[in-house]
């Protein structure tokens, strides 16, 4: 049961590919932060799989999506904006979906679905402080 989930998000990644996100003049969708329409915020952020391979060759970097939230919480589309490689993008996008988000809100406080960019770090830790702490040497950044 587990493949049949991951072998569904890599398909929903792999789709997510061929389509743009909507531009600030496209009005199908409202833009967090702006004509009233608040921020999402992140409630529970689970930490990317941090894969073997880029970890052994140190391969760091930000992967970025432009995500509409629905006005449950969950991500509801999710379009690549900047890519990294070595399967970390994929890692990135199915944290993304595992993430329990708070909808944007509108003036008079009703939730309302919405288009932010969310940032994923992929960052090694120094050999020293991987010794003294025994932590995923992956790490969410905050979404902006």
């Amino acid at each position: 049961m587990e493949t049949e989930s991951v072998d569904m998000h890599i398909s929903e990644f792999l789709d997510s590919l061929s389509s743009s996100a909507p531009g600030k003049d496209d009005h199908s969708v409202n833009h967090a932060g702006l004509n009233g329409i608040g921020m999402p915020s992140c409630i529970h952020c689970p930490d990317p799989s941090y894969s073997d391979f880029p970890r052994a060759g140190r391969v760091q970097g930000v992967a970025r999506f432009q995500v509409v939230i629905s006005v449950d919480g969950p991500a509801e589309r999710l379009y690549p904006m900047k890519l990294i490689g070595y399967g970390l993008d994929e890692n990135a996008y199915n944290a993304i979906k595992q993430r329990t988000i708070k909808p944007a809100r509108d003036k008079r406080v009703s939730p309302y679905p919405a288009l932010f960019q969310s940032k994923v770090l992929f960052a090694c830790i120094s050999r020293q402080d991987s010794l003294r702490r025994s932590v995923p040497i992956s790490m969410a950044a905050h979404d902006h």
